[in-house]
């Protein structure tokens, strides 16, 4: 039980989250049912075991020893309605960065700042960076960064978190940020342009020295992030792009901040919303269009060949190989609403792929085959991959030894347990 509680429920810090992050949350832990595993964790001293390895490697720092630092804590505790205990460390890095560590006992929470975010932040830029930390605090954003550590890792390494959780969870990560820059952004006394010096600093590393600190460079750049036709070096960062960030700061301050009313704060969070959506994973050229839905459209009706849908292998199996083609492959399979709908779209791509693909409609045909044969292939479904065969100019022989390719290496076995672990509720 944690009696070391933040600000009420009801507080400025509540008012002030990004909506979407908040259900993003909520989903994660009803659809992956989450709550047991990171309660296990906890109870186990997983994040005990971050605080101490702080404080055997970093140090804490008094009021006596940094009364800058601790002044601007104070205030942007006080900004926030923030009471509970927090302490200050240090860690000596190059990389203007910070993190905070939530306590679960009667211990402070801890706030780290390196010591280059340290020299190079104005007391007001360190009132954003410090608010921000708070943020993630308030809402408890640890609980879903440890779910790599909870999960723990294979005997080869690997994490054990299922694909299609550690993606919700990319996702999730960059809307949290959106929830935490508006702590900040209270904590710097509302005002921007504290905010776009931090970023300017982070994107940088340079001060006011080398650099002439304008919003409007932001702005113009979020410009030419948005008619860019492909995306995809986005979506590998955990954080949202520095020009989305300062554009979703904007909206919230010229909403009126914390001030503003629940309306207009819903249509705010929509419009961040979109911009948080720039970051996603999406076709951005017709090969990757075409192979997105060849699979998609080829996987949805293998899995209604028997008339009996998607079964739950054959779904875990479609998930994971459209993840590297879609941000939410659950909402691709979901927009197929009838057979018809399905055929159509695989007629067009088997089409293009067959007029224009060589080795790419090969392993694509290979992905239809292994869900085919992942519950055991009817003859339905076998029929059905020779007519897929041939819509995209697949000789039948070879069409045939890939099917038996793929039932010697995917094909169930008796009582082996095999699961590509990923259960959804």
């Amino acid at each position: 039980m944690n009696t070391n509680t933040a600000s009420s429920h009801d507080g400025i810090l509540h008012k002030m989250r990004f909506a979407p992050e908040q259900q993003a949350i909520d989903k994660l832990i009803q659809t992956f049912d989450l709550d047991p595993i990171l309660s296990h964790f906890e109870r186990e001293g997983g994040v005990t075991s971050i605080r101490d390895g702080i404080l055997s490697s970093h140090l804490k720092l008094t009021s006596t020893m940094a009364p800058r630092l601790s002044t601007a804590l104070k205030e942007a505790c006080r900004s926030l309605e923030f009471d509970a205990p927090v302490e200050l460390f240090v860690a000596e890095d190059a990389n203007i960065n910070a993190f905070a560590v939530y306590s679960l006992d009667h211990t402070p929470h801890i706030i780290v700042l390196t010591s280059r975010l340290i020299e190079r932040m104005s007391d007001s830029e360190l009132r954003f960076v410090l608010g921000h930390e708070i943020g993630h605090l308030q809402f408890k954003h640890y609980r879903m960064q440890m779910v790599a550590r909870a999960f723990g890792k294979d005997k080869d390494g690997d994490s054990n978190v299922p694909a299609l959780l550690n993606r919700r969870l990319e996702i999730w990560h960059r809307l949290a940020e959106f929830s935490a820059d508006r702590a900040g952004f209270v904590s710097a006394a509302g005002a921007l342009d504290p905010v776009v010096s931090v970023f300017f600093k982070i994107a940088s590393g340079l001060g006011p020295e080398h650099l002439h600190f304008d919003i409007s460079a932001f702005l113009h750049q979020l410009e030419e992030l948005q008619q860019l036709e492909a995306r995809d070096s986005l979506c590998d960062f955990s954080h949202p792009s520095i020009p989305i960030r300062v554009r979703a700061l904007q909206l919230y301050r010229d909403a009126g901040g914390p001030a503003a009313d629940a309306a207009t704060l819903a249509a705010v969070d929509a419009e961040v919303s979109a911009l948080a959506r720039l970051m996603e994973r999406s076709p951005s050229d017709p090969e990757a269009r075409h192979k997105l839905n060849y699979i998609l459209a080829g996987g949805v009706l293998m899995g209604h060949a028997d008339d009996q849908g998607l079964g739950d292998r054959e779904l875990q199996i479609l998930i994971e190989m459209l993840l590297p083609h879609t941000s939410d492959p659950e909402e691709a399979i979901a927009g197929i609403k009838s057979v018809a709908q399905a055929e159509q779209m695989l007629a067009e791509s088997a089409a293009w792929m067959r007029e224009n693909t060589g080795d790419l409609r090969l392993n694509g045909f290979r992905y239809l085959a292994i869900i085919a044969v992942s519950e055991g292939m009817t003859q339905k479904e076998e029929e059905l991959l020779h007519r897929i065969a041939e819509m995209t100019g697949i000789p039948r022989k070879a069409a045939a030894e890939m099917i038996h390719e793929m039932m010697t290496n995917f094909a169930p076995k008796k009582n082996s347990g095999a699961s590509l672990g990923l259960r959804l509720k």
